[in-house]
């Protein structure tokens, strides 16, 4: 084998046996691991995604997969994709997206059942969004699938771990995300103020 052979393009290959599917592995890190690094390593979480954004996303794949004790895909490690940039005039932003998610609708199935079967329901993140400011406050969101419809959900992580719902969200876009998030600080605001 030569050195040139190690970079060919190389046949696509299946993901292995015991690996968990794409959307479980998204669910992961929307839910476990990003929540750590947001509120207990921010300063690296920050670092990686803006100094070597490509390898971020791969990264936080692989911890998914380490935590299910699976074999990572490189293929799918590839999907995974960090921006960043400015939110308003005094936050910036960190956003994952995830691979998009097949549909998801419960309708007319019934949820014992599928469980009951061994049936796997994962209602799957879009986006993970993470606002960050000179006061050093942090807020995080993630727009994931919802049950019914095939719509989606609004969520807050907040730094004690609590999961809140903030209801129906937008069609699953980034600029959509970005304006429903911008009304949920506006509400907030005039709550608090």
């Amino acid at each position: 084998m030569s050195l040139f052979d190690f970079f060919r393009k190389k046949p696509a290959t299946t993901p292995p046996a015991n690996s968990v599917p794409l959307e479980q592995s998204s669910y992961d890190i929307a839910y476990f691991i990003l929540p750590q690094y947001v509120f207990g390593q921010f300063d690296r979480l920050k670092e990686l995604c803006e100094d070597t954004p490509t390898a971020a996303g791969p990264f936080f794949y692989l911890l998914a997969c380490q935590g299910r004790q699976v074999e990572p895909d490189l293929e799918s490690a590839k999907e995974f994709h960090w921006r960043s940039g400015t939110f308003d005039d005094t936050r910036s932003y960190l956003v994952l997206e995830y691979p998009t998610p097949p549909p998801f609708d419960l309708g007319d199935s019934d949820p014992v059942s599928m469980a009951e079967s061994g049936q796997l329901m994962v209602l799957a993140p879009y986006y993970s969004l993470i606002l960050h400011g000179g006061n050093g406050e942090m807020h995080y969101y993630i727009l994931g699938q919802a049950p019914l419809d095939g719509g989606t959900t609004v969520r807050k992580i907040l730094g004690g771990g609590e999961n809140c719902n903030l209801g129906p969200g937008p069609p699953p876009s980034l600029d959509a995300f970005f304006d429903r998030v911008r009304k949920i600080d506006a509400i907030t605001n005039s709550d608090s103020g």
